[in-house]
């Protein structure tokens, strides 16, 4: 589990039939997702290759219609650096990563809860995205599976634990 916050356009109607337009410069360290018709869930079995979640077949469903207002979300994952920032001004809880390997100040802080998540965005500015705001980010306009389309997630394409238990598809040293 990462952290990413989102922050709502100014008007967030999801009754408006149509999609407001971006921004012509989005907020600091943020993208504008352009608002339409989409997706949420899947009606495929998933089966995760991590290691902690392989004991269990899940499903994310059924797959549901939904329409999300344009809206803009963290170019990156919240990082270690700042989720400690926050935790060493008070308005954080105190956490280190749940993941071996995740521990250089600029890889994604891993592990939160949805309230410590949720705190976090508050804390400074955002809010955590909706389901579907999230769906939307990661597969776009055309609803594909993930960030990276139907290509399965790597150690090439994402840092991910490898069979050894570690961290790959980042340097050991930064």
């Amino acid at each position: 589990n990462t952290i990413a916050c989102s922050r709502p356009t100014l008007a967030m109607d999801l009754l408006l039939p149509l999609a407001l337009e971006c921004l012509p410069s989005a907020p600091a360290g943020m993208v504008c997702i352009p608002g339409g018709a989409g997706f949420v869930g899947t009606d495929d079995a998933h089966t995760c290759a991590q290691g902690e979640n392989r004991r269990a077949e899940t499903r994310f469903g059924p797959k549901s219609a939904t329409w999300v207002q344009t809206f803009y979300v963290d170019l990156t994952e919240v990082t270690i650096e700042a989720y400690q920032a926050c935790a060493k001004r008070g308005d954080c809880s105190p956490r280190k990563p749940s993941y071996n390997d995740y521990d250089r100040p600029r890889q994604p802080m891993v592990g939160q809860s949805f309230f410590e998540a949720d705190r976090y965005c508050r804390n400074n500015g955002r809010g955590l995205p909706s389901e579907a705001q999230w769906e939307r980010a990661a597969g776009g306009p055309s609803g594909e599976y993930g960030p990276f389309g139907e290509v399965p997630t790597t150690c090439d394409n994402a840092v991910v634990r490898d069979a050894t238990g570690r961290s790959c598809g980042v340097a050991k040293a930064e």
